[in-house]
């Protein structure tokens, strides 16, 4: 059985990215996102989330070339 449980927090913090171009179809990025201050609660937490992402990217022609 599997049980899942959300919860949602708000929060304020900082954002930190970076992207590299690898080649002219395949980029990399990280993302670095601290957080301070957490509305829901009204306390002062340190808290973070860091996320990697892969983005590949290629062209749709829509006219035939001659």
């Amino acid at each position: 059985m599997l049980i899942v449980y959300f919860t949602q927090k708000q929060r304020i913090g900082l954002s930190i990215s970076s992207k590299f171009k690898i080649t002219n179809y395949f980029n990399c990025g990280i993302k670095y996102v601290p957080s301070f201050y957490t509305l829901n609660t009204n306390e002062f937490r340190y808290g973070h989330f860091l996320f990697l992402d892969i983005a590949i990217n290629f062209e749709i022609r829509t006219k035939r070339r001659k």
